[in-house]
């Protein structure tokens, strides 16, 4: 979390080890609720057989209430401005909702198949999920506000780069973990009541990894928070800019690309299970190469941002996104679409890498706990919106023949999110602009003269330095938000 502009007061506050230290444990405790917890929602809910418009529910409704109560809890950081409270508050909650989600995996356990479907079950199961997540977003712009604060900006780089590598690797063994134990259960005959069993453990894992989290939280030092008064500006203000403000056109072009991903995102699931009848053992493992493929991706991509600036890695990684649905399109191949899923880990996490890059390079550290709310309120929006708008076309759609014997009316909607995702980098990224001076992208020869493989280390980018003449002079101040 880099932070453009520094005071002579944070760089001569001491450097605070021990909290360093707790916020590192912290994220392992968070990366197990999140493999073995939150990654499960979307799961447990195909192994009750949620409708297909559940879905899109359960992803949409969770994506538009979160940022809501990120600018509460932005309203709430300036108004008391005490950090580590609302952190501990809403890291509590998440921890509190997994109890009652264990206890729902195992009473539905212990109930006939035939009841399973009862209406009460996606309702309770999505309230509490809702919860969860309202919970996990109140805790974002104090936390990022916090951390932020306490990483010196000189050795920022490294450490949220151990963070992010450490983090997704945990997410990788709970994900795994959940995922042998599900194949065990598939395994078993005439044991229906074993994966739901299976999830309860899940479920429960996820609420103990959160409280080793919450007591980490507790170790960590809060820095005084003194927010300015010009730090406060209401959503419509925000909003209002969207002509003049390079941050804000970024905004609009980050959750344009994610509303154009959940026009088909929510019912990949469904569409796994249903349709082509895969397992959720096999989704395990192709949603684990993702995750691999993210964790070693990450320091490459970081790499190339340092270098060739986050607008670069937004265009290349967004045009790559648009190409995703396009695998899922004519085949149904198991490991086709597992190598379709590790393409996507590797595009999706510069995007996403590159996407906070940028937010930190434009927002001034006293207005970034607001800005960091309104940027997932405008993303809440867009991935709410392609939700109910992939939901309501699922089933108007006509079918197409995918293979010899397979038709769907997902293949339109993918068609649908692959033209909107290339037509939102085409037409909106040109609108804003790269806020630091960086190295030109040498397309004709980035291929055969800028990356080299080497097997120790990876691809290492060996381009050479910018000249100083021909950097292109940026001013961050001009660009923010507020």
């Amino acid at each position: 979390m880099v932070e453009p502009v520094l005071s002579s007061s944070r760089r001569s506050r001491p450097v605070d080890e021990a909290s360093l230290r707790a916020g590192i444990r912290q994220a392992w405790g968070w990366a197990i609720m999140f493999g073995a917890g939150e990654i499960s929602f979307a799961l447990f809910a195909a192994e009750i057989k949620m409708p297909t418009l559940f879905f899109g529910i359960l992803t949409g409704v969770p994506l538009l209430l979160g940022p809501l109560i990120q600018a509460l809890a932005a309203n709430c950081l300036d108004r008391y401005g005490h950090r580590k409270g609302l952190v501990l508050g809403g890291a509590l909650t998440q921890m509190g909702c997994f109890v009652p989600l264990a206890i729902l995996a195992f009473l539905i356990a212990r109930t006939e198949p035939a009841e399973r479907g009862a209406l009460w079950v996606p309702i309770l199961f999505m309230l509490i999920v809702c919860v969860y997540f309202a919970a996990g977003s109140f805790t974002h712009p104090p936390y990022s506000s916090m951390i932020s604060e306490l990483v010196p900006e000189h050795r920022r780089g490294g450490y949220f780069a151990r963070v992010s590598r450490d983090a997704s690797f945990l997410v990788l063994v709970a994900q795994a973990l959940v995922g042998g134990a599900l194949l065990w259960a598939e395994r078993q005959e005439g044991r229906e009541d074993l994966a739901l069993l299976i999830f309860a453990g899940a479920f429960a894992l996820a609420g103990v990894a959160r409280l080793h989290s919450y007591v980490q939280i507790v170790s960590m030092k809060d820095p005084p928070y003194n927010p300015k008064p010009d730090a406060y500006f209401t959503f419509v203000q925000f909003i209002r800019r969207t002509r003049e403000s390079n941050f804000v056109k970024f905004v609009v072009f980050v959750a344009l690309t994610h509303f154009s991903a959940q026009v088909a995102g929510p019912y990949f699931l469904p569409y796994w299970k249903y349709e082509l009848n895969y397992s959720t053992s096999q989704w395990v493992v192709m949603s684990g190469a993702a995750t691999l493929a993210s964790i070693l991706m990450l320091p490459l991509w970081g790499r190339f941002s340092d270098r060739f600036g986050n607008k670069c890695t937004l265009f290349l990684t967004g045009l790559a996104i648009s190409a995703i649905p396009l695998g899922w399109m004519f085949t149904a191949n198991l490991w086709v679409l597992v190598a379709v899923n590790l393409y996507s880990g590797v595009v999706w996490s510069g995007f996403n890498l590159s996407s906070w890059n940028y937010i930190l390079d434009a927002v001034t550290p006293h207005k970034r706990a607001r800005c960091v709310a309104y940027f997932n309120i405008v993303c809440g929006i867009g991935m709410f919106g392609g939700s109910m708008v992939g939901g309501w076309l699922h089933p108007h759609l006509p079918q197409h023949e995918i293979e010899p014997g397979l038709a769907s009316t997902f293949f339109y909607l993918l068609l649908a999110s692959a033209v909107c995702r290339l037509l939102t980098c085409l037409l909106l990224l040109p609108l804003f602009r790269e806020l630091r001076p960086v190295q030109p992208l040498p397309v004709k020869h980035w291929i055969f003269q800028i990356a080299r493989m080497r097997v120790p280390v990876g691809i290492r980018f060996d381009a050479e330095p910018l000249d100083q003449e021909d950097e292109a002079p940026a001013d961050p101040e001009n660009d923010k938000p507020a």
